[in-house]
């Protein structure tokens, strides 16, 4: 993912993937993918994004957070609920 898709990823959804389609990789030889959602949505995944490697995993196959760039490209997704997910909740330690 390039500087300008990070900066540029606003929506975050949540999803739950349908299918996969594998297309060509990427310039620098990375996995890219078509991802069909239950909703009839589909978007494909950005350029060189490292989530596309644990795409097939079956943690990637419940509710996800999905996080969109402006082009509708896919920037980020995980489980929700994931550790990674919930960084910015501030808990109370007591």
């Amino acid at each position: 993912m390039d500087n300008n898709e990070t900066a540029s990823a606003k929506v975050t959804a949540i999803r739950i993937i349908e299918s996969l389609t594998r297309l060509t990789n990427s310039g620098n030889g990375n996995p890219r993918y078509r991802v069909h959602f239950t909703d009839s949505s589909s978007a494909i995944t950005s350029s060189d994004a490292a989530f596309c490697y644990g795409i097939n995993n079956p943690e990637m196959r419940g509710e996800l957070s999905v996080v969109f760039t402006r082009a509708g490209r896919i920037a980020h997704m995980e489980p929700v609920g994931s550790d990674d997910a919930d960084n910015d909740v501030e808990t109370d330690p007591s």
